[in-house]
């Protein structure tokens, strides 16, 4: 979203978080007309959370996805020079060691349009001699996985034209959901809480407070966030971090170099995180959100095969961010 949009966002953010709060919900929800309206602007809200997920779907996650893919491609590849200078130097085959001594500092440093080329070197480098490299862990198998792996990177390069469209429409439609929550809560939402200013004042007061829209690019809702990490306390970059609600998938994001992975605008709910990594034991955390905070929790994924592990208590902190 843009600046205004999220400035806007975060106004309609802090309203509904104040509507659905349990013990201002009470007050209101006897009341048809308002209930009703409430359903609208839940529904509405529903839709503007959707055009918002197409749009980060278009964009941060491409870029991660590809990130993803050159994390993998890299690694085949350094499996594969490995096994291809050990087996050189048993056998005395100096043309091979030669291909085969590339670093992985250069691989992740080559420009993404010639990355695929120095893998598929490698690939045709061992291939002939595939059937002898069992001792170091590679076969015609992972040679095959090699192969794919950049193919699928190739496939990444650049931005397509269709990923812009995508994003666009998203825009736009963000665009018009937000103007129609806004009729809304201006409409209908605004004059039913007339009836609540001198019986109801604090709810009213809390109401009317959060319908201002401020400038200053924070809001009040909850956010998860933490760091993902593998055992020993190693960051790993690249994990799947899945956010579901009542069971549903929400958003997803990739963790960051650093591990780091974070969720903001959510309200009140029942919330599941799952992380996954190839690799790696999928794993599971489950809030149930009745107050709206910042829920800080760190995972250790264990790597597959290697027994239990556990992961840190969740920390939620109270916030107003």
């Amino acid at each position: 979203m843009n600046k205004q949009q999220s400035q806007k966002v975060n106004m309609i953010d802090a309203s509904v978080a104040v509507l659905n709060t349990p013990a201002n919900k009470v007050i209101w929800n006897t009341n048809t007309t308002f209930t009703a309206a409430m359903t609208n602007l839940n529904s509405n809200m529903a839709t503007l959370n959707s055009a918002d997920t197409t749009r980060l779907a278009s964009s941060v996650p491409f870029t991660e996805t590809k990130a993803q893919a050159k994390a993998n491609l890299i690694a085949a590849t350094m499996l594969h020079a490995a096994a291809g200078r050990g087996y050189a130097a048993s056998v005395n085959n100096t043309s091979l060691k030669t291909i085969c001594s590339i670093s992985e500092s250069s691989l992740t440093k080559s420009a993404d349009a010639n990355l695929g080329n120095m893998c598929m070197n490698i690939y045709n480098a061992v291939q002939p001699f595939i059937g002898s490299m069992a001792a170091w862990s590679v076969n015609a198998t992972t040679l095959t996985n090699l192969n794919t792996n950049i193919t699928t990177f190739n496939g990444l390069v650049g931005t397509p034209v269709g990923q812009i469209s995508v994003q666009n429409a998203a825009a736009m439609a963000i665009d018009a959901q937000i103007e129609t929550i806004y009729g809304i809560l201006r409409d209908t939402i605004d004059t039913l809480m007339e009836q609540y200013k001198v019986n109801h004042a604090s709810f009213y007061n809390a109401y009317f407070a959060a319908r201002e829209v401020h400038h200053t690019g924070t809001h009040h809702s909850t956010t998860f966030e933490g760091f993902v990490y593998k055992t020993g306390g190693v960051a790993l970059q690249h994990a799947l971090v899945v956010l579901s609600i009542s069971g549903n998938e929400l958003r997803r994001h990739f963790t960051a170099a650093n591990g780091h992975y974070r969720f903001t605008r959510l309200h009140l709910g029942n919330y599941t995180l799952t992380i996954s990594l190839a690799g790696y034991v999928t794993q599971t955390k489950s809030f149930t959100i009745t107050t709206l905070q910042s829920v800080d929790t760190d995972f250790t994924l264990v790597a597959t095969g290697s027994g239990g592990g556990t992961n840190p208590t969740p920390t939620p902190t109270n916030s107003n961010q």
